[in-house]
Parts: C-alpha cells; sequence; structure tokens
C-alpha cells in the first residue's frame, strides 16, 4: 500500500492518470 510509489510511476508515464490514482487514493486507496 505505497501512494508515493504507485504517483511516481504513473507520473512518470502518463500526466493525466496521475490525477486519477490520487483521486482513488482518496476515495480508499485500495486500487
Amino acid at each position: 500500500m505505497q501512494r508515493a510509489g504507485y504517483a511516481e510511476p504513473v507520473l512518470s508515464g502518463d500526466g493525466g492518470d496521475i490525477a486519477l490514482i490520487r483521486v482513488h487514493h482518496l476515495s480508499g486507496g485500495a486500487v
């Protein structure tokens, strides 16, 4: 359950998906 570890790789690959991942963590952070 690493938020930074999950957001880091996504940010490197995509710029828009990062926002979705951030929202997921705020909602629950399960996915």
